[in-house]
């Protein structure tokens, strides 16, 4: 492509493509947030996601279709917070509150003749346990159903998925803004874990006033300062009461298990029953909810996916899998729009509308990150790539959004022979061509080409929303972004929105040495399809990327190539509880929101791995030299090929396990928690980012695990001789890497 050709974009408007793709401008790089720590959550999400509206609009949301509007006659003998007054100086204002809180619960139950009363409780000094992020966090107030013949609550092991509302007062040490988001985040929190609900409600308070929260996967909602007692305030406070007794809920969930100390399953659509939370992603965005049941392969995922933004996940993978099952790629068995009664479950904002959607997967597997060894992963790599290649050869559909959350490990390989598709080509995993390396059998071209175990591989790609099928003429179910993909591991050339000025020597496809004979056997017209070219001196000329721009089955491999990087700077042998740290400037240039990516690329070898898998680093190095410069600009025929860097990165991939089949770091186990930064980090230069938290709150995952230790919150509420409680403090132990909850929402190109 000649630079000069170059349609330069207006960065601030999207532009229609050729193909009738929007090209939008790329969303704020947020900082990262720890998934568990309130504070980062409160600043990285909800400082961008709050919106505030006015009471009467705000009495809007929060009443039901059947509800009328609050009018002076149901406000008749509406308790009033002036009769609530502390009984010494130490009274928390958070115990006021509640109480007044209570007494309003009263009446409103009376009015809706309920069989439960929804009691609110000071928990500043206690957690609520169970969140799939594992967070400790605190929120000042919660609210719980309390059945009538239930005297009292232990507070000491109530759930987050039984909370009905939370609520916070403002800390001394905060600003008015910092306590409105931290109150925000308690709603984001409970998001996450009450998926049959669509939105929530909340409270923040200070002194003698109040705001009401409504949270939902659009923006959290919320009034402005009401002081308590007005006729604007007993409006709000009535109808947000009726709100919390009257959820806003999908119908089609139900929890199973309303005791407040018992973890708590989940019945969807009435048929799938014990389902819990496995993972979640971010609150604001598509909200993704992924619930498995222990006892079955099937795993469920929600989101509230945007309308017309995208080609929708469940056609997609329909497409993929219609001829025959195609292996790697996760199966569906279901998706639908959600209804609730008779409607699709829609919310909105603005421009932006949101429609809830469930998909029933048939695969359940860990994360990439959970993977143990150096050779399970590269195995794993290169299957993806091996996945990725084939799939654009045969249907034209990129995934485009390639991360360690989205690359699933099963213990074992799987192949499908019986429902398997029969056009797959020259398809080869990387298992097989590995086992028959140290087999001398041999074996005729036929039966090469009809050995089912070639097709057997570990790996279940997952997450196709942000896909897109290129065919000429696809299914259309939606207007894809042709910039998309998560920052942390996208292509550096599609966070940039542009190329950037370089004159770089571009390496010649990797050629394989002992492992040439077996992959000469197995896959011979890929060799004689990228046969052995010369160096080249690539100039890059800076401009942005042309209207006509679409995303390239290279840029995949990019990301699978960053997922690498992921896996093995964070490695630790396991057991290493006092191993080397990463270093802090390979730690900002691998995560900042500068993106300082460019910087490793031509730094390789740098030395910023795990002394024990330090291996690993020439593997890194070679794949590095191949992403210097950009192959848009090569005179080379070969080079521009879709397929080329797939297949120079699985040649290097492939050559590194050969050579190194027998040394003791390829079954090195690495430690479950990952290794710790060298210092604490400025969160403020941090990229938003999926992550790979816990097993047990990761797509598709099979085990369940709380090992994550930096989400706490500590520090002691509560204060002496004042209603003013102290500035609680969160600590996050070591200095972990922060791979933040799928903050899916969190995407180049708004999802």
């Amino acid at each position: 492509m000649e630079a000069s050709k170059n349609q330069e974009l207006d960065p601030n408007k999207p532009t229609d493509n050729k193909n009738g793709h929007k090209s939008s401008p790329p969303t704020r790089i947020l900082p990262a947030a720890h998934p568990g720590k309130r504070d980062e959550v409160s600043e990285a999400v909800y400082g961008h996601s709050m919106t505030i509206i006015p009471s009467e609009a705000m009495i809007s949301k929060l009443m039901s279709e059947e509800d009328h509007q609050v009018g002076p006659a149901d406000l008749i003998d509406f308790p009033l917070k002036a009769g609530f007054v502390p009984d010494s100086e130490s009274t928390k204002e958070t115990a006021i509150c509640c109480e007044y809180l209570n007494a309003i619960s009263v009446f409103i139950r009376q009015k809706v003749n309920s069989q439960y009363l929804v009691q609110f409780f000071d928990t500043e000094k206690k957690v609520p346990i169970g969140h799939p992020t594992g967070t400790k966090c605190r929120p000042d107030i919660s609210a719980l159903k309390v059945p009538e013949n239930q005297s009292n609550v232990d507070l000491e092991k109530f759930h987050w998925s039984h909370l009905q509302a939370t609520g916070e007062t403002l800390s001394s040490g905060k600003t008015e803004a910092e306590g409105l988001r931290q109150g925000a985040a308690y709603g984001g929190y409970h998001l996450q874990a009450r998926p049959d609900l669509i939105s929530v409600p909340g409270i923040f308070v200070k002194g003698d006033r109040f705001e009401i929260y409504n949270h939902n996967a659009c923006q959290s909602y919320h009034t402005g300062q009401v002081e308590w007692d007005s006729f604007e305030a007993r409006r709000l406070l009535y109808a947000w009461m009726k709100r919390i007794y009257r959820p806003h809920h999908d119908t089609t969930i139900r929890i199973d298990d309303r005791l407040e100390t018992t973890l708590p399953t989940f019945t969807i659509d009435g048929k799938y029953q014990n389902y819990s939370i496995l993972r979640v992603g971010a609150p604001i965005g598509r909200r993704t909810i992924v619930l498995s049941n222990p006892e079955s392969n099937t795993v469920i995922k929600e989101q509230y996916v945007e309308n017309g933004r995208r080609f929708e996940e469940g056609p997609i993978v329909t497409t993929i899998h219609q001829d025959g099952q195609f292996p790697g790629i996760v199966r569906i068995k279901e998706f639908e729009s959600v209804k609730s009664g008779e409607n699709e479950i829609v919310i909105e904002h603005g421009s932006i509308k949101r429609t809830k959607r469930r998909l029933v997967m048939e695969d359940k597997a860990d994360l990439l990150m959970a993977v143990k060894t150096p050779r399970d992963v590269l195995m794993a790599l290169y299957d993806v790539l091996e996945v990725t290649r084939v799939l654009w050869r045969k249907h034209k559909i990129l995934h485009r959004d390639i991360s360690p959350n989205n690359i699933l490990v099963r213990e074992k390989a799987q192949h499908l022979e019986e429902s398997m598709r029969d056009d797959l080509g020259d398809m080869c995993f990387s298992e097989f061509l590995l086992k028959h390396q140290t087999t001398s059998t041999p074996i005729t071209p036929s039966e090469m080409k009809r050995n089912p175990l070639r097709y057997a591989t570990k790996v279940v790609l997952i997450d196709f929303d942000m896909a897109e099928d290129q065919t000429p003429m696809p299914t259309k179910t939606g207007d894809p972004k042709i910039r998309t993909g998560t920052p942390l591991w996208m292509a550096r050339l599609l966070r940039a929105n542009g190329y950037s000025k370089a004159e770089v020597i571009s390496r010649p496809i990797p050629q394989l040495g002992d492992s040439d004979q077996v992959y000469r056997r197995f896959l011979f017209e890929r060799l004689e399809t990228f046969p052995s070219n010369e160096l080249e001196v690539l100039f890059v000329k800076p401009g942005k990327l042309p209207s006509s721009f679409r995303h390239k089955l290279r840029y995949d491999a990019e990301s699978v190539f960053w997922s690498m990087v992921w896996w093995c700077i964070q490695a630790r042998p396991n057991g290493d509880n006092k191993g080397s740290k990463i270093k802090l400037n390979h730690w900002m240039r691998l995560t900042s929101a500068e993106d300082d990516r460019n910087s490793l690329i031509n730094d390789f070898p740098t030395k910023s791995l795990h002394p024990e898998y330090q291996e690993l680093e020439t593997l890194l190095y070679n794949m590095a030299a191949l992403l210097r410069g950009d192959y848009d600009f090569s005179q080379d025929n070969l080079r521009r090929q879709d397929e080329y860097l797939h297949e120079a990165f699985q040649r290097l991939i492939y050559q590194f396990l050969v050579d190194n089949h027998d040394q003791k770091f390829m079954n090195q186990e690495k430690d479950p928690l990952p290794r710790e930064v060298e210092r604490s980090i400025v969160m403020s230069n941090y990229p938003c980012s999926p992550s790979t938290q816990p097993s047990s709150s990761n797509v598709g995952s099979s085990h369940h695990s709380n090992k994550r230790k930096n989400g706490s919150e500590s520090g002691e509420g509560g204060s002496s001789g004042s209603a003013r409680k102290k500035p609680r403090t969160e600590t996050g132990g070591s200095h972990r890497p922060h791979i933040s909850s799928s903050l899916s929402s969190h995407v180049i190109s708004p999802t």
